[in-house]
């Protein structure tokens, strides 16, 4: 998935992951979208469970410094067996920025599932 194909939550994500202060309208400029859309982006985050400050004059930060998840990064650590068993010899590793566990919406999208699964950062609806 390039970067401009990724949610702009997943980006935005990616932008604060180095636990730093980031002007909305730097932000903005970087990824290309609305002050007004970083907002958004910042609040769906907060929805999803991360801890986003907002202070007026600083920016957004992330409470805690993070790395965003690579699938590809991932998948290097693993020993050949565990690859071979995670989507397939050759493919690559499923990331989402978040996942619905509830069975009505898996059942809306059941094409995004890779044979063994995937992963995210985030996990909303459900139990």
């Amino acid at each position: 998935m390039s970067e401009a194909e990724e949610p702009l939550v997943a980006r935005l994500f990616a932008k604060l992951a180095d636990g730093q202060f980031h002007s909305g309208e730097t932000l903005a400029a970087g990824l290309a979208v609305s002050r007004s859309a970083v907002w958004k982006a910042a609040r769906a985050l907060r929805e999803l469970g991360a801890t986003v400050h907002a202070v007026r004059n600083r920016g957004y930060r992330l409470a805690l410094a993070a790395e965003p998840l690579d699938g590809g990064k991932i998948r290097a650590l693993l020993d050949e067996a565990a690859r071979a068993g995670v989507a397939g010899p050759g493919s690559r590793l499923p990331v989402a920025p978040s996942v619905c566990r509830s069975v009505g919406c898996l059942a809306k999208c059941p094409a995004i599932w890779a044979p063994s699964g995937w992963l995210s950062a985030f996990v909303h609806c459900g139990r």
